[in-house]
This record gives structure tokens, C-alpha cells and sequence, in this order.
């Protein structure tokens, strides 16, 4: 494979891995450990895309999931993009690249 259609090829996964990741997130309505399980074995699968869907589960923090009773409270959100269930949360501050489109 050529480099641009390599380029291509990483360009399309990438969408559909942004694609899949938030549309599993968005049907992540109350806190549900098995969903939010589901969800981090998705994002170990696109490990090149971290990034991406780092900043896709800010953007749902962002919308104040949780605030109002509906979706998974911020907390749980933060878990996950630090680590899992398994451990406290870390301090540690998250390198963010751009947004899906």
C-alpha cells in the first residue's frame, strides 16, 4: 500500500472508530458498569485514536452529563479516561488532540 492509501486507510479507520466509540457513548444513559466496561475495551481496541476519543468523552463531560439526573455522572466519565473502575482516579493531567469531526 502506497503512502496516501495508507493515509486513507488510517483516515477511515479513524472515523469509524470515532464514530463507533461516540455512538456506544451516547447510548451510555445511567451509570452502567457493564456498558462503561464495554466502552474502555473499545477504546484499548483503538489505541492509535486515544486521543480522539479522549476528547470525545470530555465533550460529554462537558454537556454536564449527569447534572441533570439523565447519563452517567461526570465522575464515572473521569474514571474512565483515567484508568477504569479498578483504581482511584490518577491526578494526572491528559494530553487532548482534536475533536472527531
Amino acid at each position: 500500500m502506497s503512502a496516501p492509501e495508507s493515509s486513507a486507510g488510517s483516515s477511515e479507520a479513524r472515523e469509524d472508530a470515532c464514530r463507533d466509540y461516540q455512538s456506544s457513548l451516547e447510548d451510555l444513559t445511567f451509570n452502567s458498569k457493564p456498558h462503561i466496561n464495554m466502552l474502555t475495551i473499545l477504546a484499548e481496541e483503538n489505541v492509535p485514536f486515544a486521543k480522539d476519543i479522549v476528547s470525545l468523552i470530555e465533550a460529554q463531560i462537558a454537556k454536564g452529563a449527569g447534572d441533570s439526573g439523565e447519563g452517567p455522572s461526570p465522575t464515572a466519565l473521569r474514571w474512565q479516561l483515567r484508568g477504569g473502575f479498578g483504581t482511584r482516579p490518577s491526578t494526572s493531567k491528559l494530553a487532548v488532540g482534536a475533536p472527531c469531526k
